[in-house]
C-alpha cells in the first residue's frame, strides 16, 4: 500500500481571501506581489474592499519566524516593534498632510485561527495602479514626459519627509507607487525608514535598504561620524538612481560596480575577491566608474530624446551628478552648499529644478 502524497501546508497567513476585519474590510485576492520581505517582517499582500465600496491594498503581517526562533519572545518584541513604528509613522505622515507618501488608511488585527496567537496583523493602504517598474514598462517607447513628472514628485515626497525629519532609507523603484492611471506618484513602504520622533530596531544597521540599490559607502561599509546626515546622504543618492531609473530603465548602483574591476568592487558584492580597504582608499576608482556612468546616461538621453527636448539632457544629467556622487560629502545642490553646511542635503533647489524639467518636456510632448 502506497502513501498519499501530502502536499505542503499553507500557513494561515496564505489562506486569507474571503475573511473580513474587524472593520469591515472584505480580503477579496491575493497579490501577487505576495510573500515579501518588508521592514524586517514577512508579509503578504492583499486586495480589500470595505463595505462601503473603498478599495485598498492590505499588508498582513506574519509573525511564524518569531515563534520559530530560539528566542521567541525577543523576537516576537522584536516584530511588534517593527509593525508598531510603520504604523506610527505612517499617521504621523497622514496627519501631516504629506501628499507624496502613500496613505494608510487603517491598522490592526483581526482572528484567524492558527495564526501566530491566532491574529493577523495588517496595514490598510489606498490602492494603486502599479508602480514604478510596471508603469516604465507599459509604453513602447520610454515615456519621458512621464518619468520627469514621476521623478519630481518622488522627490517631493522625499523633501516632505526630510523636512519632518524622516529619512527613507530604502527607495527603489518597487516602492514608487503609481495612481490615476500614472498621473500620479508616491513613495511607499516606510518599514526601513529612521525617524528623529520613532525607535525602530534597523537603526543600527548600516545598509537598512536593498543592497542592489545602497550607495557606495555603505557597500563598502563606511561609517560616518554624522548618522543623520549620512542617513540624508544616502536617501540623495537614492533619489539620483531612481532619477536615472526613470530615464533609463537602470539605477545607478549596478552601472557602477559594472565598470569596477573585480578588486575595486565591494568584497559583499565580489563574492570576497573584491576591496577589503578603507572606502576613501577605493573612492577615486568608483568615481571614475561613476563618471562614466554619468557620461553613458547623457549620450542616451541624447539618443532617445526628441531634438526639442536636448535642452533638459543637461539639466538632469546635472541633476544626477548632484544627487548621486560616490563622495556622501560632495552630495547635494551647490547653492545649497553655500547657504551652510545644514542646508547643504536640502532639497528645495532639487525639487525645484525637477519641476522645471517636468514641465518643459510635457510641454514638448502636447506640442510634438
Amino acid at each position: 500500500m502506497t502513501t498519499p502524497k501530502v502536499g505542503k501546508v499553507q500557513p494561515p497567513i496564505e489562506k486569507l481571501v474571503g475573511m473580513t476585519t474587524s472593520d469591515g474590510w472584505k480580503i477579496t485576492e491575493k497579490t501577487s506581489r505576495s510573500s515579501i520581505q518588508t521592514g524586517g517582517c514577512f508579509s503578504v499582500g492583499y486586495l480589500v474592499e470595505h463595505e462601503d465600496g473603498r478599495r485598498g491594498y492590505l499588508k498582513a503581517l506574519d509573525f511564524q519566524q518569531a515563534l520559530n526562533s530560539a528566542d521567541s519572545a525577543r523576537e516576537l518584541q522584536k516584530m511588534l516593534t517593527v509593525y508598531n513604528f510603520e504604523r506610527d509613522l505612517l499617521e504621523f505622515c497622514n496627519q501631516n498632510g504629506m501628499s507624496r507618501i502613500v496613505r494608510a488608511i487603517t491598522s490592526g488585527s483581526f482572528d484567524v485561527p492558527g495564526a501566530p496567537l491566532d491574529k493577523i496583523y495588517h496595514l490598510i493602504f489606498e490602492l494603486a495602479d502599479g508602480d514604478a517598474r510596471t508603469q516604465a514598462s507599459a509604453v513602447k517607447r520610454r515615456d519621458y514626459a512621464w518619468a520627469s513628472k514621476m521623478c519630481h514628485q518622488v522627490a517631493v515626497g522625499m523633501w516632505q519627509l526630510h523636512r519632518a525629519g524622516i529619512t527613507h532609507q530604502d527607495l527603489k523603484p518597487s516602492n514608487v507607487l503609481v495612481f490615476f492611471n500614472g498621473s500620479q506618484s508616491k513613495l511607499a513602504d516606510l518599514g526601513r525608514a529612521h525617524s528623529d520622533r520613532l525607535t525602530a530596531p534597523h537603526d543600527e544597521l548600516l545598509m537598512p535598504g536593498a543592497r542592489t540599490y545602497a550607495p557606495p559607502e555603505q557597500l563598502y561599509s563606511y561609517e560616518p561620524d554624522n548618522r543623520l546626515k549620512a542617513r540624508r546622504a544616502a536617501d540623495l543618492y537614492l533619489l539620483g538612481s531612481m532619477i536615472m531609473f526613470g530615464f533609463s530603465g537602470s539605477p545607478m548602483t549596478p552601472l557602477i560596480m559594472a565598470e569596477l574591476r573585480v578588486e575595486h568592487r565591494p568584497f559583499s558584492v565580489a563574492q570576497g575577491d573584491g576591496w577589503h580597504g578603507f572606502f576613501y582608499d577605493v573612492l577615486p576608482y568608483v568615481r571614475e566608474a561613476w563618471a562614466i556612468c554619468i557620461e553613458n546616461f547623457e549620450q542616451r538621453l541624447v539618443a532617445d530624446l526628441p531634438r526639442s527636448a536636448h535642452k533638459q539632457v543637461g539639466n538632469i544629467a546635472e541633476i544626477v551628478r548632484y544627487l548621486t556622487d560616490p563622495d556622501p560629502d560632495q552630495r547635494g545642490h551647490p547653492q545649497s552648499k553655500l547657504r551652510s553646511p545644514e542646508k547643504a542635503l536640502d532639497l528645495e533647489r532639487i525639487v525645484s529644478r525637477l519641476s522645471h524639467t517636468a514641465a518643459a518636456l510635457s510641454y514638448i510632448k502636447r506640442t510634438s
